[in-house]
């Protein structure tokens, strides 16, 4: 679908948020391709192993190496046009990271954050489903990780936010989405 979507342009970077199948498990196909996949640091056992080992096969992949690693703070530069910056936020797995532009104030949230999914009870279905199946998927680290990028001004009133799941949305326009975030990350760990 991806390479359908781009038409005629050629497909030569992939950067990772997070190692879940859904995010991770098509990158050999890629590297095939001739892509290269980045991937943060505290990603690559998961990466190696093909996702969870508790996961269901259904949600498990052909392990592989990326082509690069990346850290906490590392610039990645596109076509002179977006300068990101990685972010770790742990949580949805250990390893989990954000792409933050501040110039252009767009953050690539991975599972972070999710988008509205069909509606906000989706979304909740999509977090719980992932707390129950994820030992990695601590949610309270999650919360701590959402909470630091409001606090640290990462995110404000018109950050892009480009979830892994759901619609690309402004802040301004969906306001108590972190605030929506954390009380389902918390009411999964009542749960």
């Amino acid at each position: 679908m991806l390479q359908s979507a781009l038409q005629a342009e050629r497909v030569t970077q992939i950067f990772l948020t997070h190692g879940h199948s859904d995010h991770a498990g098509s990158a050999v196909y890629w590297l095939k391709e001739g892509a290269k996949v980045f991937a943060p640091q505290d990603e690559c056992t998961l990466l190696a192993s093909g996702g969870p080992e508790n996961a269901p096969q259904a949600f498990r992949y052909r392990g592989f190496e990326p082509t690069g690693i990346l850290k906490v703070d590392d610039r990645i530069a596109i076509d002179k046009a977006f300068d990101f910056v990685v972010l770790r936020t742990p949580g949805h797995t250990s390893g989990s990271v954000c792409y933050y532009d501040e110039r252009r104030d767009i953050l690539i949230s991975g599972d972070l954050m999710f988008g509205p999914v069909w509606g906000h009870m989706v979304t909740f279905l999509l977090e719980f489903i992932t707390s129950l199946r994820q030992p990695d998927a601590d949610l309270q680290r999650q919360i701590e990780s959402l909470e630091k990028l409001l606090n640290s001004g990462v995110i404000k009133r018109n950050t892009l936010i480009l979830p892994g799941h759901g619609a690309t949305y402004h802040m301004q326009e969906k306001p108590n989405a972190v605030r929506r975030s954390s009380g389902l990350l918390r009411l999964c760990l009542r749960l």
